[in-house]
């Protein structure tokens, strides 16, 4: 099914238009695999989880809960949980992750006055003024205006129990400068990530959840990755009314480090010492959320933490808040 997502601007209010979209996707549960069908209503902004839903097979597969990261071929990107015919195939929750650049698809509609001599639309001095053009993702021109600001959330680190090795991030610095993903646990990209907030200013948040069930949460209103090699972490602006104290301002200014590739200020290297995951460590760390995952969070020091608190779920989103 082919998705056409209509963005109308009349008269300076901007309207999302819902959309449903049908595709399928292949997911993992443990060793095997199931085919299942989405068909997700959302906006630019949300899913509307009353309107959509799944059916996996075969029916001989079940799950009672399994996250996922959903490609759509709008190129929408959606982070779901699903329960797998349990009796039956239900979606639990369902947010955009990311949405396509440039997925302006129709151009804007525009006030039109007609002559007497001529039936050609006009378009008024406020849209000339207002208006630029940009190819679109097929090359033809799309009509855009002024990006509205604070942007949207995009995911750059998601963990859980998702049915990967505890030690799924560990991976080389090329790895985590390209990004990787697999049965919803994923990492956007120190490129990708660097090259978003290389201009204007960007805030973090971190949610995560521990082995008890707690959720937490914490902010910084300016958050910024630097360019190769180094990658450079700069998260500052503590937002006071997290409920997760400041770990992350032990790690500001301090660059990327992998299993391959040390750039702490440790003797030895604390991504080989504390779990193989790469991190902004510095001699070595206050939080590590690419440690092992372990279930029931063991490990010791090589799990996944924010000081003390093990971490069962994370996610790291950023968004835009000022250009």
């Amino acid at each position: 099914m082919k998705t056409i997502l209509a963005v109308v601007f009349i008269l300076g209010i901007h309207l999302s238009v819902a959309v449903n979209e049908k595709f399928t996707e292949t997911i993992k549960i443990g060793k095997a695999k199931v085919k299942c069908q989405f068909t997700l209503s959302y906006t630019t902004t949300s899913v509307a989880l009353s309107k959509s839903k799944a059916s996996c097979s075969p029916k001989s597969q079940k799950a009672k809960s399994i996250s996922q990261t959903l490609t759509a071929p709008s190129g929408f990107v959606f982070q779901v949980k699903l329960r797998i015919n349990k009796p039956d195939t239900k979606l639990l929750s369902a947010e955009i992750s990311q949405v396509p650049e440039s997925e302006t698809t129709e151009a804007p509609a525009t006030t039109t006055t007609t002559t007497a001599d001529a039936e050609t639309p006009v378009k008024t001095t406020t849209e000339a003024a207002e208006e630029t053009t940009a190819p679109s993702r097929e090359g033809k021109e799309a009509t855009t205006t002024e990006e509205s600001l604070p942007g949207d959330w995009v995911v750059i680190q998601r963990r859980g129990q998702m049915g990967n090795p505890a030690d799924y991030f560990e991976k080389t610095m090329d790895e985590y400068a390209a990004g990787f993903e697999a049965n919803g646990e994923s990492w956007l990209g120190l490129e990708r990530t660097a090259e978003m907030t290389g201009s204007g200013t960007w805030e973090l948040e971190v949610n995560l959840i521990d082995w008890s069930g707690r959720v937490k949460r914490v902010s910084y209103a300016d958050f910024k990755v630097g360019a190769a090699p180094r990658y450079e972490l700069t998260a500052t602006s503590y937002d006071f009314s997290s409920t997760l104290r400041d770990a992350l301002k032990y790690h500001n200014g301090a660059p990327f480090s992998t299993v391959d590739q040390d750039q702490d200020d440790h003797s030895g290297s604390c991504s080989q010492k504390y779990g193989g995951g790469g991190w902004w460590y510095r001699k070595c760390y206050h939080a590590n959320l690419n440690g092992q995952n372990e279930e029931g969070g063991r490990g010791g020091s090589k799990a996944a933490r924010w000081f003390n608190l093990k971490i069962k779920e994370a996610t790291m989103k950023i968004r835009k808040i000022a250009n």
